[in-house]
This record gives C-alpha cells, sequence and structure tokens, in this order.
C-alpha cells in the first residue's frame, strides 16, 4: 500500500475540481478585476490586492498541481515494481456512476452566474452542498474528474472474499480473468498494472 502522504493526496484530487469551478465562476463575475490582477502582477511589478484575484488564482494552481502530481505518482506507480498484488475477481462492471457524480460536484458554484445579490454567500453555499456531494462521492471511493480527464476508468470488482473493490485503470476491462496485478492506493481502491 502506499503512504499515507499520498493517499491523501489522492483524496484530495475529488476536491480540487470544485476549486476550478469556483475559481472559473469568480473569473466569469469578476472579468475585470481579474485582469487588472494580472497587470498589476506582470505590468506594475506589484502584487495584487484583490481577495478574488487570490482565490481564483490558488485554486486554478491547486487544481493544476493536483492534476500533474496524481497522473505523475499513477504513471509511477505503474513503472515500479514494488507493492504489486495479485488479485482475483468474481466480478467486474464499469463504475460510471462515479463520473456522474463527479460532474455533479462542479455545477452548484455555477448557480451564482444568475444571482447577483450576495454572491460570497452564495458562492459560500453552493461551495458547502459540492463539499456534500464530494464527501457521499468519497464515501463510495476516490471517483475523481482528474482521473476522467487523465484518461483513467473506474471499475468496481468483487474478489473471492466478497469484498467490494474501486480499481482505477487507462485499458478498458471486459473480463475479470484479464485483470491480475493491482496496487493497491488505501482499503478498497486499487490501480490496474
Amino acid at each position: 500500500m502506499i503512504s499515507r502522504f499520498s493517499q491523501l493526496s489522492l483524496a484530495f484530487t475529488t476536491m480540487t475540481p470544485l476549486l476550478f469551478s469556483i475559481a472559473i465562476v469568480i473569473i466569469l463575475l469578476y472579468p475585470s478585476d481579474y485582469e487588472r490582477g494580472w497587470a498589476e502582477f506582470f505590468c506594475d511589478k506589484t502584487i495584487p490586492k484583490d481577495g478574488f484575484w487570490w482565490i481564483a488564482t490558488l485554486f486554478i494552481l491547486l487544481f493544476t498541481a493536483s492534476w500533474i502530481w496524481s497522473s505523475w505518482f499513477l504513471g509511477r506507480l505503474k513503472k515500479r515494481k514494488r507493492g504489486i498484488k495479485t488479485i482475483t475477481l468474481s466480478s467486474l462492471q464499469y463504475h460510471s456512476s462515479g463520473n456522474f457524480l463527479s460532474m455533479l460536484n462542479i455545477l452548484p458554484p455555477w448557480i451564482t452566474l444568475f444571482v447577483k445579490d450576495d454572491v460570497i454567500v452564495l458562492i459560500s453555499m453552493t461551495a458547502m452542498l459540492s463539499l456534500i456531494i464530494t464527501y457521499v462521492m468519497s464515501r463510495r471511493g476516490y471517483s475523481s474528474l482528474i482521473f476522467l480527464l487523465s484518461g483513467y476508468r473506474m471499475y468496481e470488482g468483487e474478489d473471492r472474499n466478497k469484498m467490494k473493490i474501486q480499481l482505477l485503470s487507462k485499458r478498458m476491462w471486459r473480463s475479470t480473468r484479464d485483470i491480475q496485478n493491482i496496487v493497491f492506493l488505501s482499503d478498497n481502491f486499487a490501480l490496474v498494472v
């Protein structure tokens, strides 16, 4: 199994698409302020003072860093030989509901584009709603939009002991006999190698 830091980092990938969604909403609500922040940063060589510029920029950086790190980390796990376990599955099915919940997770902040009053309160409330959706998703595994954007597919399998396990793979699998080697990312989540 991988380190606790890596497990927390992969779990964080379920939240970063929400942060990116909030950043895009902020940019669409205040485009001139965001543009002015970058002008201050590059042209005037001063640090922008606008809080919305900082929030949007930080959220975009977190999303990008999470995407790059998770892609690099999962690619590295596939190449290394340590931690590989053999598994025999009794059932396997494509897990498309996780992709739907990942998409649903990023939608609530977009409501603020239609309401111009009390934007801060509305963004906060929609972010809380999205965090609740993220929490529900994380109870079923690490289904993340970042994995989907990186080309990974989620599968739900069951081993001979009737233990459910979520599998992450770039390949499309149809038969339980095709999957043999995995690397556990957490107790019930594994990468097919």
